[in-house]
């Protein structure tokens, strides 16, 4: 049997070779999951129809007119039924909710358009699917580590909003953890999407808060 002999540096070179090969493939396919995310979020692209929802995902559960929550299977006249002169189509909120699968909302422009898809986790092992690689109970100082600062943070009473505009992806906060994800339309030039990817801050812009009187609304 014969037993071929590599010189040293010509195996370190090809193990180094062949390390750039898998780092760069596993590189390609995460930033592809990556992008994948801010297209379209739990199979529903922003801009998407509302009948494509429907067609997806069903009934939803409750819907909403930013004012009250109506409950979509309750009898006609119960106290949360919708009135018999409206449909869910009627509706700018609709929400999917399960005691098996983590909660939806979706909301829609005056075209039935998807506006906006949030995510909140009913239960631990009913998990959102990633945001840009940000998952439902991450920490803070993760988020930044992955996707560099936020463009915007916001705080309401317990909770703290981050904003990635140039993304169209915001963060909702409680005690340092993200307790729900959402994708909207990116409208705000800013960080590229490869510069997100590696958490690197590619523009000299600031974070704004509602807590500088210099924040823009």
């Amino acid at each position: 049997m014969v037993k071929l002999r590599v010189p040293p540096a010509k195996a370190w070179t090809l193990f180094a070779a062949a390390s750039v090969v898998a780092v760069t493939g596993w590189g390609l396919a995460s930033y592809r999951d990556f992008s994948k995310s801010l297209i379209q979020y739990h199979g529903i692209a922003i801009g998407a129809a509302r009948e494509e929802v429907l067609y997806r995902l069903g009934l939803p559960t409750v819907v909403s007119d930013g004012q009250r929550l109506y409950i979509v299977d309750e009898e006609s006249g119960g106290p949360n039924a919708i009135p018999p002169s409206k449909s869910i189509g009627n509706y700018s909120e609709w929400s999917y909710e399960s005691s098996d699968k983590p909660t939806l909302r979706f909301t829609f422009d005056s075209g039935s358009a998807v506006l906006s898809v949030t995510c909140f986790e009913s239960q631990k092992k009913f998990q959102c699917e990633p945001l840009a690689r940000v998952r439902v109970s991450d920490s803070e100082e993760s988020i930044v580590r992955r996707l560099g600062r936020p463009n915007k943070m916001l705080y309401d009473g317990l909770f703290k909003e981050m904003r990635f505009d140039d993304l169209g992806v915001k963060f909702s906060l409680m005690k340092g953890r993200v307790s729900s994800v959402e994708k909207y339309k990116p409208y705000l030039h800013g960080p590229n999407r490869l510069c997100r990817f590696v958490g690197i801050r590619c523009s000299g812009a600031g974070v704004a808060t509602n807590l500088d009187k210099s924040a823009p609304e």
